[in-house]
């Protein structure tokens, strides 16, 4: 059996008479060195001061009378604090039981810490270990949707046509991609918003897509204005928003420039007949 040389000897000396310091003198609730206690007893399991005794959960267990768990509890509480000193954190935990929840995840342990931060200024296990589920929970979920997302070849200005849709008024519109979501996408057309799943829709090939949208977004205020007995009117529009031309025939720009001029009129005489009143 290796034997310590009379340094080391030396060291473990000092190393035992301030553990016996912190571990006896101190309370067990509120151990107030309990990183140096961390320490102290893995710097004696890793330099393997714990000799002559043939291992080191002997010596702890013979020397301090403590168990595995608690022996593992402080050193787990020491590699804790060394990596949240390491990260700067505003605050660190002021006993070994706030270190138990973040010592189980070591990867993402600042952030669970910071988070807990932002809930109480000291918080409790429960509390970290609740922040912890959180984070693995969104991570998990997001692991999910990145497994079964659905590539999209759309950008957001894209200029697209709607195949499918569960409401019969936007089938076969065109309009033009608003935002992009993790399974779908949000298209404007002539009567609205509308959104969409990324398989339901087909590209349109448009030169000039600013012109596009912004027929797209003519034909949608004009929409807004439509009143229900003004059935033709709708009919028209969209059979417009169902046609992916820009370059609209002589008849069709002098129709959409009257229904433009009729329904700001009416409009006009709404809010006077309004102020009259």
């Amino acid at each position: 059996m290796s034997k310590l040389t009379a340094i080391q000897k030396e060291r473990k000396k000092q190393i035992e008479q301030e553990l016996s310091v912190d571990l006896l003198v101190v309370p067990e609730v509120e151990i107030a060195n309990f990183e140096r206690i961390g320490k102290n007893l893995a710097t004696i399991r890793d330099e393997k001061l714990y000799l002559p005794d043939p291992q080191f959960s002997s010596y702890y267990q013979r020397v301090f009378k403590l168990s595995s768990s608690r022996v593992y509890q402080f050193i787990d509480a020491y590699y804790v604090m060394t990596k949240l000193r390491e990260s700067k954190v505003t605050q660190l935990p002021k006993n070994e039981a706030q270190c138990r929840e973040l010592a189980k995840r070591k990867d993402n342990l600042v952030q669970i810490w910071n988070k807990a931060l932002e809930i109480t200024d000291r918080p409790s296990n429960k509390v970290i270990r609740e922040v912890s589920f959180s984070l693995l929970k969104e991570r998990l979920e997001q692991k999910l949707i990145s497994r079964n997302q659905v590539p999209c070849p759309f950008s957001v200005g894209s200029i697209v046509s709607i195949k499918r849709s569960e409401h019969s008024q936007f089938t076969r519109c065109w309009g033009y991609v608003c935002s992009i979501n993790n399974f779908t996408v949000t298209v404007q057309t002539w009567c609205g918003q509308y959104l969409s799943k990324i398989e339901d829709l087909e590209s349109v090939i448009v030169l000039d897509q600013k012109s596009f949208k912004k027929h797209c977004d003519r034909l949608y205020q004009l929409f807004l204005k439509l009143e229900e007995q003004e059935v033709s009117v709708k009919a028209f529009l969209n059979e417009l928003g169902k046609s992916s031309r820009v370059n609209l025939s002589l008849v069709e720009i002098a129709m959409l420039d009257a229904i433009e001029q009729s329904l700001t009129a009416k409009a006009s005489q709404r809010q006077t007949l309004t102020a009259v009143i």
